[in-house]
């Protein structure tokens, strides 16, 4: 559709009282909403794995539990609790267990 064609549509539909949106406002929307869509897909795949153990690990370590408390609670070695620990800080990329903590809120992997 043309420029003039575009124009008579509008004034057309805005005669009959109708709204009216632009082909190019249309495509602008539709890109946008593609990128929307690529950027949330993207997101998804940067979420990393945790195992649902990790994940328990890192909720009691949330909680101010130290490792004695967690490897307590959980029946496990404290070693096996430190193995945990490291392995979130691996997979996260963490200089310490904070850093840890703050990937888990912004990702919503806990709830505090």
């Amino acid at each position: 559709m043309n420029e003039i064609e575009e124009f008579e549509r509008a004034v057309d539909l805005l005669a009959g009282k109708r709204s009216y949106v632009s082909t190019e406002l249309i495509n602008k929307l539709i890109a946008v909403f593609r990128d929307n869509e690529l950027v949330k897909e993207k997101a998804a795949e940067d979420v990393i794995s945790f195992s649902d153990r990790e994940i328990e690990v890192l909720g009691l370590v949330c909680k101010g539990l130290s490792t004695k408390e967690i490897a307590d609670k959980l029946f496990i070695s404290s070693r096996t609790v430190e193995k945990h620990r490291a392995n979130l800080m691996t997979k996260t990329d963490a200089k310490n267990i904070i850093e840890v903590i703050i990937y888990a809120v912004k990702h919503k992997l806990i709830d505090l």
